[in-house]
């Protein structure tokens, strides 16, 4: 059951760095609307678990050992066109948030910005 009356966001991490995959959970750990349904460290392992579980939104980082999180969202976007994915990247490089976004990724964020990223989960647990 939603906390504010939203609908519950089920959010999934592709990220290669446990710290980041840490702090993005203890930035939603105060909102019960935004769920993490799962996690992996590449791209690879993450498609099995996602076609599985489902989310609404893939978190994905953009440099990992094998498939880069661009090549990775466009995969998703192509499998599953309704699918979410956010870019969420260590790098300020304009190209790379350009990369994203012609990929399909439905927004960008920076890691430096991820109270930022934490605002955009909790709006699309608000309106969806």
């Amino acid at each position: 059951m939603p906390f504010d009356g939203g609908v519950v966001v089920n959010v999934f991490i592709v990220d290669d760095s446990v710290i980041a995959c840490r702090m993005v959970r203890q930035l939603l750990a105060a909102y019960p609307d935004v769920v993490i349904v799962g996690e992996s460290r590449s791209a690879e392992d993450g498609f099995a678990l996602i076609d599985a579980l489902a989310p609404d939104i893939v978190v994905m980082d953009w440099s990992m050992p094998g498939m880069s999180g661009v090549e990775a969202t466009a995969e998703l976007r192509r499998r599953h066109p309704e699918l979410r994915v956010v870019g969420f990247t260590s790098t300020a490089d304009p190209s790379v948030q350009e990369a994203f976004v012609a990929a399909g990724a439905t927004a960008v964020f920076a890691k430096s910005e991820a109270m930022a990223l934490r605002e955009y989960l909790v709006a699309a647990a608000a309106v969806r």
